[in-house]
């Protein structure tokens, strides 16, 4: 199962390796153009260079989470092969593959903070035309990244725990999740339209007094 939101038990909101190293490899496939860093051994390398590890080491991690986790789901496909030099001969024939992220796994990708290449993603799961919440995230993302952000998060999770279907995606399937903090968003923001335009103005300074950028 993925594990983008895997945390340890023993240490109070660390992520497990796992769960770093999903994320990892998605945001590369997010956010990288060459093919040669989105092969297996482009990925293992790049995650293996943020640690001082080997990257043989980082493989075969990298290995199951595209063979038996990404592929199987769908969240991510073959880009093209790459020639090589190395490798068993059959390798050397067919080349090295290299991913890309498919629609779902642009949903995915945008539930992972770290990214920052966002307004591809919005793009490539829009273009998929079975969208019911199109406007709203088109319009939430350029007024309120952070809080597109969280709701991805929660929509991603309720995913991973069989709570909601990823696809066809829709927004509103986060109702069912009955989350607090989306509940306290809803309110602050039909309270705010409410709101004259001076009193926006000192509502709007007086947040900014307390949230840190």
């Amino acid at each position: 199962m993925i594990s983008i939101f895997e945390r340890l038990k023993t240490q109070r909101g660390k992520r497990t390796i796992r769960a770093w190293r999903q994320r990892f490899v998605i945001r590369i496939l997010a956010e990288s153009s060459n093919p040669a860093d989105r092969t297996r051994i482009g990925l293992a390398k790049h995650i293996a260079g943020t640690d001082n590890l080997k990257w043989q080491t980082v493989y075969p991690g990298i290995f199951n989470d595209i063979e038996d986790i990404m592929k199987p789901r769908g969240l991510i496909r073959e880009g093209g092969r790459l020639p090589t030099k190395r490798g068993p001969k059959i390798v050397q024939e067919q080349g090295s593959p290299y991913y890309e992220l498919t629609i779902k796994g642009a949903i995915v990708a945008l539930a992972i903070r770290e990214i920052t290449e966002r307004e591809g993603l919005i793009k490539q799961i829009l273009a998929g035309g079975d969208t019911a919440s199109e406007e709203a995230l088109r319009t939430l993302s350029a007024g309120s990244p952070v809080f597109v952000a969280y709701m991805m998060e929660r929509y991603v999770e309720a995913w991973c725990l069989g709570k909601i279907d990823l696809m066809p995606f829709d927004l509103k399937k986060l109702a069912s999740t009955d989350d607090q903090q989306l509940r306290m968003c809803h309110d602050l923001l039909r309270g705010f339209a409410d709101l004259d335009g001076k009193q926006k103005e000192r509502m709007v300074a007086f947040l900014d007094s307390i949230v840190r950028e």
